[in-house]
Protein backbone atom coordinates (compact mmCIF):
# COMPACT_ATOMS: atom_id res chain seq x y z
CA UNK A 1 0.00 0.00 0.00
CA UNK A 2 1.61 3.32 -0.96
CA UNK A 3 0.50 6.37 1.56
CA UNK A 4 1.57 9.96 0.15
CA UNK A 5 3.75 11.55 3.22
CA UNK A 6 4.66 14.81 4.15
CA UNK A 7 8.00 13.69 2.53
CA UNK A 8 6.83 12.08 -0.30
CA UNK A 9 5.04 8.23 -0.93
CA UNK A 10 6.23 5.12 1.06
CA UNK A 11 4.91 1.85 0.60
CA UNK A 12 3.75 -0.24 3.94
CA UNK A 13 3.78 -3.92 4.09
CA UNK A 14 0.58 -5.63 5.46
CA UNK A 15 3.35 -6.25 8.28
CA UNK A 16 3.72 -3.01 9.11
CA UNK A 17 -0.10 -2.25 8.94
CA UNK A 18 -1.07 -4.89 11.11
CA UNK A 19 1.58 -3.76 13.58
CA UNK A 20 0.41 -0.02 13.66
CA UNK A 21 -2.95 -0.70 14.34
CA UNK A 22 -2.71 -3.94 16.69
CA UNK A 23 0.31 -2.60 19.14
CA UNK A 24 -1.24 0.00 20.35
CA UNK A 25 -4.44 -2.10 20.79
CA UNK A 26 -2.61 -4.58 22.80
CA UNK A 27 -1.06 -2.44 24.87
CA UNK A 28 -3.92 -0.20 26.19
CA UNK A 29 -5.39 -3.92 27.02
CA UNK A 30 -2.95 -4.52 28.79
CA UNK A 31 -2.77 -1.18 30.71
CA UNK A 32 -6.02 -1.94 31.44
CA UNK A 33 -5.70 -5.38 33.15
CA UNK A 34 -2.97 -3.61 34.84
CA UNK A 35 -4.41 -0.68 36.30
CA UNK A 36 -7.74 -2.78 37.44
CA UNK A 37 -10.51 -1.53 35.05
CA UNK A 38 -11.06 -5.57 33.89
CA UNK A 39 -10.38 -8.10 36.57
CA UNK A 40 -9.20 -10.38 33.91
CA UNK A 41 -7.65 -10.91 30.02
CA UNK A 42 -10.61 -12.82 29.24
CA UNK A 43 -12.94 -10.02 30.12
CA UNK A 44 -10.91 -7.35 28.19
CA UNK A 45 -10.96 -9.95 25.41
CA UNK A 46 -14.63 -10.47 25.44
CA UNK A 47 -14.99 -7.09 25.00
CA UNK A 48 -12.71 -6.09 22.41
CA UNK A 49 -14.21 -8.97 20.44
CA UNK A 50 -17.98 -8.28 20.82
CA UNK A 51 -17.63 -4.47 21.16
CA UNK A 52 -15.06 -3.99 18.96
CA UNK A 53 -15.36 -6.53 16.62
CA UNK A 54 -11.89 -7.90 17.12
CA UNK A 55 -11.41 -10.80 15.15
CA UNK A 56 -12.88 -14.10 17.46
CA UNK A 57 -10.69 -16.60 15.39
CA UNK A 58 -7.59 -14.59 17.22
CA UNK A 59 -8.98 -15.18 21.04
CA UNK A 60 -8.85 -11.29 21.84
CA UNK A 61 -6.04 -8.67 21.76
CA UNK A 62 -4.14 -10.36 24.96
CA UNK A 63 -4.55 -13.76 23.45
CA UNK A 64 -2.88 -12.59 20.08
CA UNK A 65 -0.15 -10.70 22.49
CA UNK A 66 0.21 -14.52 24.00
CA UNK A 67 0.54 -16.14 20.96
CA UNK A 68 3.36 -13.69 19.08
CA UNK A 69 5.36 -13.37 22.82
CA UNK A 70 5.37 -10.14 24.89
CA UNK A 71 9.27 -9.92 23.68
CA UNK A 72 8.33 -9.49 20.12
CA UNK A 73 5.63 -7.20 20.98
CA UNK A 74 8.25 -5.14 22.45
CA UNK A 75 11.23 -5.78 19.90
CA UNK A 76 8.20 -4.21 17.63
CA UNK A 77 7.17 -1.45 19.67
CA UNK A 78 10.88 -0.39 19.73
CA UNK A 79 10.82 -0.29 16.12
CA UNK A 80 7.47 1.91 16.04
CA UNK A 81 8.48 4.09 18.93
CA UNK A 82 9.11 7.08 16.65
CA UNK A 83 5.50 7.48 16.20
CA UNK A 84 4.53 8.56 19.92
CA UNK A 85 3.70 6.98 23.55
CA UNK A 86 1.03 4.63 22.05
CA UNK A 87 3.49 2.66 20.96
CA UNK A 88 5.69 2.18 24.55
CA UNK A 89 4.90 -0.61 26.29
CA UNK A 90 4.52 -0.08 30.03
CA UNK A 91 6.93 -1.20 32.54
CA UNK A 92 4.73 -4.14 33.78
CA UNK A 93 4.37 -4.82 29.87
CA UNK A 94 8.46 -5.01 29.88
CA UNK A 95 8.62 -7.08 32.60
CA UNK A 96 6.35 -9.92 31.77
CA UNK A 97 8.57 -10.02 28.17
CA UNK A 98 11.42 -10.49 30.18
CA UNK A 99 9.95 -13.20 32.11
CA UNK A 100 8.18 -14.86 29.32
CA UNK A 101 4.97 -14.62 31.14
CA UNK A 102 1.67 -14.94 29.47
CA UNK A 103 -1.35 -13.29 30.14
CA UNK A 104 -3.69 -16.92 30.02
Amino acid sequence: LSQLQSNGSRDFTEDEILDRMMLPMILEAARALEEGIVASAAEVDQALTLGLGFPAYTGGPLKYADWLGHSEIANRCERLCHLGAAYKPSAAFLAKAAEESKFY
